[in-house]
């Protein structure tokens, strides 16, 4: 008995470290001979790579784990949502006025009949072969503004329900910045917004040319020199925002110039945006890039890089490490097929349903 807890210990410390070839060749004088008899720098390999596995993973267990609970997160935009969500079905869509949702071929029939109006040809279109569906987006999506309060209103047409979710954004009572130009002002010293029916009057922003408008003017000559048909209009669709701080009376602001619209808000202080938990999470998952200069998020750029590459690694050292194991070749192999058979059939399934 000893002697076997020894050769145990010996295997565990010196071979694969696991349950593996090595450890169970010790009940198979044959099977201990043969391993003894392999290569040494096959089995420094080995050990290599199951070292690299181990470690790599203890390394990269709060990446692994982030897109984890992300991951779920975004398949199931209703759990642990920030507000809280109201559910309804098709009895209050018809309380609501919704007596019944038009079948979509009736609905295509009445669309194809406005066409035929417009049709100018001699002959009359017709409905093809094929029934129709949804295509593009999933649901329907409202939003409903009531007083000071926003919400979410989202309706799936194939199930007849939806729910509620509000998405106010915190409003600031602090004070008007006095270099604010997002608003007219009719009363300096208090900061007073004139108001008229239609709300804030906005006013023309300051007049000032940035890199933005540089871009947008030299954008269709890069077009045009890297070969690419010329004569194009260029449309700055996004951009960051200029933010900078300002003294006013020795007290400290800042500014937040969007460069498209050349407007300039202002808050007392350092701004901070209020992140809940949830927000943060899924933020952190879809955080990517390399920014142009080295802060945290170049840092976490290498963590995302490092966990892509770490997730490939896994999967080639996990092949290898199967494959080490005589007793679950037969038994990996299958469960192997069967994956490769399950990953082929929905990745051609789901590339029918995102090509539509």
């Amino acid at each position: 008995m000893i002697i076997k807890s020894l050769n145990r210990l010996t295997c565990d410390e010196h071979s694969l470290d696991l349950d593996d070839l090595a450890c169970d060749a010790t009940k198979n004088p044959s099977d201990r001979r043969s391993v003894r008899r392999g290569k040494p720098w096959v089995r420094r390999a080995m050990q290599a790579f199951r070292r690299a596995h181990l470690y790599f993973g203890l390394f990269l267990l709060p990446w692994a784990l982030l897109y984890g609970v992300t991951g779920f997160l975004f398949n199931h935009p209703t759990f642990f949502a920030d507000s809280p969500i109201i559910y309804f079905d098709k009895s209050d869509l018809s309380e609501a006025g919704l007596a019944g949702m038009p079948e979509l071929q009736t609905l295509s029939a009445s669309i194809l009949e406005k066409l035929n109006e417009r049709n100018t040809t001699a002959s009359k279109w017709v409905l093809g072969d094929g029934s129709a569906r949804y295509v593009g987006r999933d649901t329907i999506v409202a939003t409903v503004k009531a007083g000071e309060r926003s919400f979410f209103v989202v309706l799936d047409p194939l199930t007849i329900g939806g729910l509620i979710r509000e998405n106010t954004t915190p409003r600031s009572n602090a004070t008007i910045a006095p270099f604010d130009t997002t608003t007219t002002k009719t009363d300096n010293s208090q900061n007073k917004i004139s108001e008229n029916v239609s709300g804030p009057k906005l006013s023309a922003g300051i007049e000032i040319e940035t890199i933005v408008d540089q871009f947008r003017q030299i954008a269709p000559t890069l077009v045009e020199r890297s070969g690419l048909p010329a004569g194009g209009k260029a449309t700055i669709t996004s951009a960051p925002n200029i933010e900078f701080p300002i003294l006013v009376d020795d007290k400290e602001w800042t500014a937040t110039c969007n460069p498209l619209t050349k407007q300039v808000t202002g808050v007392q202080g350092r701004p901070r945006t209020e992140l809940p938990w949830r927000s943060f999470l899924l933020r952190m998952h879809l955080s990517h890039r390399y920014p142009g200069e080295v802060n945290v998020k170049w840092i976490w750029a290498i963590g995302v890089d490092a966990i892509a590459l770490t997730l490939c690694f896994w999967s080639l050292s996990g092949l290898m490490m199967w494959w080490q194991i005589k007793a679950t070749r037969r038994l990996g192999a299958t469960v192997l097929l069967a994956s490769a058979v399950t990953a082929t059939m929905l990745t051609m399934g789901m590339h029918s349903v995102l090509s539509q």
